[in-house]
């Protein structure tokens, strides 16, 4: 239905148009020595429309071209969350699974990933005291410390 009311809007709009400029009596007379251009004053109307669309165009063109790097930026920023935060769930799924290897390697991804990094830290500091380094496990709990001090688990 509004595909309909559009085309016959449409149509309506043009029929208009057509009697409009074919009972126009003017013209327009443009210089540019040597040459001179004369147009009716309804085609010189279209042809000033014609140019400030494409006008339009090509601006709307170079501010969307513009703006990609800004866009792309904030996709990879995106996906880069999103990996971080699945490497997350996997090191939780490997903690609960006992999986202390997995679970070490997808802690640190997840941390490397920004994907919360006290849960990251202290899920790798339990997966290395699992594994029996100790020293690795007071680093990993050193890092929880310093990415929320006042969380009292970290």
């Amino acid at each position: 239905m509004k595909t309909l009311a559009w085309a016959l809007l449409m149509s309506h709009l043009a029929v208009m148009l057509a009697a409009v400029l074919r009972y126009t009596p003017g013209y327009v007379l443009v210089m540019v020595p040597p040459y001179r251009i004369e147009l009716s004053s309804g085609l010189a109307a279209l042809l000033a429309l014609g140019l400030f669309a494409a006008g339009h165009l090509v601006l709307r063109a170079a501010s969307r071209l513009a703006a990609l790097p800004a866009e792309a930026r904030a996709w990879r920023m995106r996906e880069r969350r999103a990996r971080a935060e699945a490497a997350l769930a996997a090191a939780f799924r490997a903690s609960l699974a006992q999986q202390p290897g997995i679970a070490l390697e997808q802690a640190q991804a997840a941390f490397d990933g920004g994907a919360d990094p006290v849960a990251s830290a202290l899920l790798a500091a339990q997966a290395t005291h699992a594994l029996g380094d100790t020293a690795a496990c007071e680093t990993w709990l050193a890092r929880a410390g310093v990415h929320d001090a006042d969380d009292p688990a970290a």
